[in-house]
């Protein structure tokens, strides 16, 4: 994958155990730094760019979809955001390509605060449209700094009874710094909260709507040392890659770890 918004994957190191864990393997992911930490402490300190953050994540979240991956977990602390002020997609851990098969996929995971109502039951599995459901909750981090549903319940059952009510799946409004999230609260936010997933808008739908303000957007789409990241893997992203079997390869290697 090469895209500006997702953390570029430059490769594993695997390490053994030592003494009583002997044996034992760890597989670590190695990504560049991000500077600037996540999204969610990022976006409190400089609030003037939180619409372009918040089409930053979408960008990426498109590419994902495009390529049928569902990221999973999506939320303001599994963004990052790099030297140039660009947010990018990260912590892929529980990722999974979108595929009609439910025996190959894991059930829910993630923090239930950004869970679809669908989400919330166990046999459930994550899909774009709950991708969309956590979009939301993560443009509400960004906007009050606060995590979404969590007055409305702190349990999952609880979460669950809460928001499986007409009209409960939206959080309480909260006051809103702009005429601009006002209209995004009522144009858009509210819409990816559906209960039904097949109401809820498409990752083109959503950066349509972002559009206006991103032609506005006066930071550099990347600096020098962002352009390197992703310049390593240009050549790479020419290849054809089964993803499903990417998919299948690392369910093994992680039961065989």
């Amino acid at each position: 994958m090469s895209h500006p918004n997702i953390l570029p994957l430059y490769g594993v190191h695997v390490t053994e155990g030592a003494g009583e864990k002997s044996g034992a393997r760890k597989i670590w992911i190695v990504s560049p730094w991000m500077q600037n930490g996540d999204l969610l402490g990022y976006s409190q300190k400089h609030p003037e760019r939180a619409f372009y953050l918040m089409s930053d994540v979408i960008s990426g979240l498109n590419y994902l979809h495009k390529l049928e991956i569902v990221h999973g977990d999506l939320r303001a602390t599994n963004v990052l955001v790099s030297g140039a002020g660009r947010a990018i997609l990260a912590n892929f851990e529980v990722s999974r390509v979108s595929m009609p098969d439910p025996t190959m996929s894991d059930t829910a995971v993630g923090e239930m605060w950004w869970m679809a109502l669908e989400l919330l039951n166990d046999k459930a599995i994550p899909t774009r449209a709950s991708d969309i459901w956590a979009f939301a909750c993560t443009c509400y981090e960004v906007m009050t700094g606060q995590t979404p549903f969590r007055h409305q319940g702190m349990t999952q059952a609880s979460l669950m009874s809460a928001l499986d009510k007409p009209d409960s799946a939206i959080p309480t409004r909260p006051t809103l710094r702009s005429r601009e999230e006002e209209q995004l609260w009522a144009n858009l936010l509210v819409r990816c909260w559906k209960h039904a997933p097949r109401g809820r808008p498409d990752t083109d739908a959503i950066i349509r709507y972002f559009s206006k303000w991103k032609s506005a957007d006066n930071t550099a789409e990347l600096d020098e040392d962002s352009a390197r990241l992703w310049q390593v893997n240009r050549p790479e992203s020419r290849a054809n890659v089964d993803y499903e079997l990417v998919y299948r390869v690392l369910l093994r290697v992680n039961g065989a770890v």
